[in-house]
């Protein structure tokens, strides 16, 4: 039997839910104005023909790098992009350090349908929420952490901090091409690293294949933050309908579950294959094709929980 603390899996979850409240409305405007960004070569081509495309391209542009704040050269709208960047991180980092309890209640629940033959719309949607944030976990910290850093990095550059050596490539209009940071092989760790998130969060989605899975991923993304915040309004977290197993009674000062470590199993192919899919197109044209493998996996992995899960 594990012991986990009542006080600790609150604090857990009361954060989780404290950063959903303040960072879910620019965790969408983010993630949006990203998916649309990611078809930026395209929007790029059209822009020739359809003006409308280089406004939106504009549009979701000011949106993700800054919140449409302080102008091009703000300060104050890339600070609170990057504030708001890491708030996700928090939001996420804390939803799995409460996901094993939610999910050994999700498998009780389960168990209890078995014998009553009926799977409440309740667990579905708490199933959902929690296997989709599961698969997305390492997805969205990457993503939002390499945001964060970046924001930072342009912060230090407005501000005259540093002057680095940038590049622009993809082109596009209203200056919303990509960024590239060429760096020397003497340049400080702190540069390296920038150059790194950089090439994580802008340069490896070469080819339309990798964007189109890149903009599901995101969609994935969203629908785990939206279906959260469902439950949240709904007053629906833990699991009050299993009392054997969830982490729910405020009155206990700790809660006894099977030792059910196995439930990180597939969290952790997920974030593996994940991480393959996003470093692996750095490496070219074999590497993207390796990254889209490993961005789609997840997907028949996922098909098989809920089939499972059904049964």
């Amino acid at each position: 039997m594990v012991v986990i603390a009542k006080g600790k899996y609150k604090e857990w979850r009361e954060l989780h839910q404290l950063a959903s409240i303040f960072g879910f409305l620019f965790f969408l405007i983010l993630s949006i104005s990203g998916t649309v960004l990611t078809f930026r070569p395209e929007l790029s081509a059209m822009t020739q023909t359809n003006p409308l495309a280089g406004l939106l391209m504009y549009v979701m542009h000011i949106l993700h790098t800054h919140l449409a704040l302080g102008g091009n050269t703000g300060i104050s709208g890339y600070f609170l992009a990057g504030l708001f960047s890491l708030v996700c991180v928090v939001m996420i980092v804390s939803g799995l350090l409460i996901y094993r309890p939610h999910a050994l209640s999700c498998h009780a629940m389960r168990e209890q349908a078995r014998r009553t033959g009926r799977l409440s719309h309740r667990y579905w949607v708490t199933f959902l929420h929690q296997e989709l944030s599961a698969m997305a976990a390492v997805w969205g910290v990457l993503l939002c952490f390499s945001g964060a850093w970046i924001a930072v990095f342009f912060i230090l550059i407005m501000s005259g901090s540093v002057s680095p050596q940038i590049m622009a490539t993809g082109g596009g209009a209203f200056g919303t091409g990509g960024m590239a940071l060429k760096v020397g092989a003497d340049a400080g760790i702190g540069m390296q690293l920038t150059q790194f998130m950089l090439a994580i969060h802008l340069h490896n989605h070469d080819i339309f294949l990798l964007r189109v899975l890149w903009a599901i991923w995101m969609l994935i993304f969203m629908a785990a933050g939206t279906i959260g915040m469902l439950l949240l309004a709904k007053k629906q977290w833990g699991s009050s309908e299993v009392r054997t197993v969830a982490i729910e009674a405020k009155e206990k000062a700790a809660v006894h579950v099977s030792d059910g470590w196995s439930v990180w199993f597939l969290p952790f192919v997920w974030g593996i294959l994940t991480l393959g899919g996003l470093i692996l197109p750095l490496f070219g044209f074999i590497g993207n094709l390796f990254g889209a493998l490993c961005l789609i996996i997840p997907f028949f992995l996922l098909g098989y929980e809920i089939y499972q899960a059904a049964r």
